[in-house]
């Protein structure tokens, strides 16, 4: 089986202000499918939601399925600090505890050699951050076999995570195993308390200096 990992690169969908955490912002969130040929042309999309936006650390947001075959999507989040390390981690999954994508969806849109399903979060950004992003990525399987994919960061926030499947028909058993939600992790460095008072303490020194 081949499967592949694809995080998109975020694009400011609106202007956010600076703030000391980027807890309270403003995401799009939304999940799609779609069938590409053996060159990763999309043929169809899926596109069975209402794209949302959700309040980062705030309260859950339901994606409501539009289409048959298809569950609600319930998007919750966090942000925590612990030292000079924050973790935003962002969370899509069934409302059902089953799965997203229910046998006879595939049926919906037309058949490819490659299936491309995407968990979008738009417009993650944070002042504070001091060094790369590492990324832990979890595609749930509802009998808890999950596909989890560690190991890769970045300069940046990534904005959407698609995985692509080549053997499956897009059916309850995509990419092997039965998705019924995915989360990812970002983990990066921010200044450390006691350095930023030492920041302050020298800017005070530098006045009475004056």
């Amino acid at each position: 089986m081949n499967r592949f990992v694809l995080p998109v690169a975020a694009v400011a969908l609106a202007a956010s202000t600076a703030v000391a955490s980027p807890e309270g912002l403003q995401l799009f969130v939304n999940v799609s499918l779609d069938s590409t040929d053996s060159n990763w042309n999309i043929i169809d999309s899926l596109h069975p939601f209402d794209a949302a936006m959700h309040n980062l650390g705030g309260a859950a947001t339901l994606l409501t399925a539009q289409v048959d075959f298809v569950t609600d999507v319930l998007v919750t989040s966090s942000v925590s600090t612990v030292g000079n390390l924050r973790t935003i981690t962002i969370n899509f999954d069934s409302v059902t505890g089953g799965l997203i994508f229910q046998p006879g969806h595939e049926a919906l849109f037309q058949a490819g050699d490659l299936y491309w399903v995407s968990f979008v979060a738009y417009t993650i950004d944070d002042p504070d951050r001091a060094g790369l992003v590492e990324y832990t990525q979890r595609l749930r399987d509802v009998q808890g076999n999950d596909w989890v994919g560690t190991g890769l960061t970045w300069d940046g926030f990534f904005g959407g995570f698609g995985f692509i499947d080549s053997h499956s028909l897009a059916s309850s058993d995509f990419f092997g195993i039965s998705v019924g939600g995915f989360s990812v992790e970002m983990t990066y460095a921010i200044p450390a308390p006691a350095s930023l008072g030492l920041l302050a303490l020298a800017g005070l020194t530098s006045r009475r200096r004056l």
